[in-house]
């Protein structure tokens, strides 16, 4: 009887791993493609900037798991990132999950709505920012 328990654990789990890694594919899908900076908002120093169509300033997310960010039309940085499910890590926000961003040491809460891409600080970090994108391709 034991073996039988212990199989169906392993299943469970295997199939818990597999849908979470589904998940991630799924939304790292609507988050590839090239997105153009359109705001940015900081919390501290407090502070808000928008940015003209065509200013040159992207964010691009390949299907291969490359970051690319762009200044002024200029490669400015290349770099692998990661799409995950974090937990939140705080009381003060509630109970629940973020997507991130994750590259460089660096993670940002991630959203995509739409043609608009937002980044911006985790929900249980402080005197963080949003930054906002706009779908190029």
């Amino acid at each position: 009887m034991k073996p039988f328990f212990l199989y169906a654990l392993l299943a469970l789990i295997g199939t818990l791993f597999i849908s979470s890694c589904s998940k991630e594919k799924e939304f790292g899908k609507s988050a590839y493609g090239k997105w153009e900076l359109k705001t940015v908002v900081s919390f501290y120093p407090a502070q808000f900037k928008q940015y003209a169509t065509g200013n040159g300033n992207y964010l691009e997310l390949t299907q291969t798991g490359t970051l690319n960010r762009y200044e002024n039309g200029q490669l400015v940085l290349s770099t692998p990132y990661s799409i995950q499910n974090k937990k939140l890590t705080c009381t003060l926000n509630g109970k629940g999950s973020y997507w991130a961003l994750v590259y460089d040491n660096t993670e940002e809460e991630i959203a995509v709505q739409a043609d608009t891409l937002t980044l911006s600080t985790p929900r249980c970090w402080a005197d963080g920012g949003v930054t906002t994108y706009v779908k190029v391709r």
